[in-house]
């Protein structure tokens, strides 16, 4: 059995590919590790199945999960995970709808990590939104920002967080003076389980049995984390 750090292996047995396919887990686990036994508070913008939420329920034992979904059914389903999850209805592509929600929690976020829509336009607009919210030396995770590789590169998250990164996107509506750091991760290794059959990769082969190749794809498997100041 390969050596799995502890995220990484909560998420495989929780069934976020987070973990198993797009080994973002291997990245995160670096920057959580000095927060796990903080009392934080956490967002996570799309729930789905609700894997990653009880990934981080799990890891961080003593914060308050915020999570929030554009789909009822979601939100229904992640309110029996635990009294420290607490999901809402929220439309991360909607403005107003989402500054309203956030100023209702009444409170400040340690992590925000979206996985919503994947959506360019919509990764902006949250980061935007919700990065006023993050406290002092908190992190911002932005998922799945490859779906940007394709997109014109006005309109490019990963374009918009190198502009962050180097300063050069003066116009941004975020304050880079807040911003300690961006980091980028993009897989370089082959998927630790297979998405179709749902097989375990213990040996790291480039191909599962059922013919899905899980060597690392240029066009798959990007993430960011940003860093704010203290």
């Amino acid at each position: 059995m390969m050596k799995m750090n502890e995220l990484t292996k909560l998420g495989i047995k929780f069934g976020t590919d987070k973990a198993y396919w797009h080994r973002y887990t291997d990245f995160y686990s670096k920057f959580f590790k000095e927060k796990k036994e903080l009392p934080n508070v956490i967002l996570e913008i799309g729930i789905s199945t609700g894997a990653s939420i009880k990934m981080l329920h799990k890891y961080f034992n003593r914060s308050i999960i915020y999570c929030m979904d554009i789909k009822e059914e979601c939100v229904e389903n992640a309110k029996q995970i635990s009294k420290r999850v607490k999901p809402f209805l929220c439309d991360q592509g909607n403005k107003t709808q989402m500054t309203t929600s956030i100023m209702n929690l009444n409170t400040s976020f340690d992590i925000i990590i979206d996985d919503g829509s994947h959506h360019p336009a919509h990764q902006k607009l949250t980061l935007e939104t919700l990065f006023p919210f993050l406290n002092p030396g908190g992190i911002y995770i932005c998922e799945d920002i490859h779906t940007s590789i394709e997109a014109p590169a006005n309109e490019s998250m990963i374009r918009y967080l190198e502009g962050i990164q180097y300063s050069f996107g003066r116009a941004n509506r975020i304050n880079h003076r807040d911003i300690l750091n961006v980091k980028f991760f993009h897989r370089d290794k082959p998927a630790l389980r297979c998405f179709q059959c749902g097989k375990d990769n213990h040996k790291l082969e480039s191909e599962c049995s059922c013919g899905i190749d899980l060597s690392p794809s240029p066009d798959d498997s990007i993430t960011s984390v940003i860093i704010k100041k203290q």
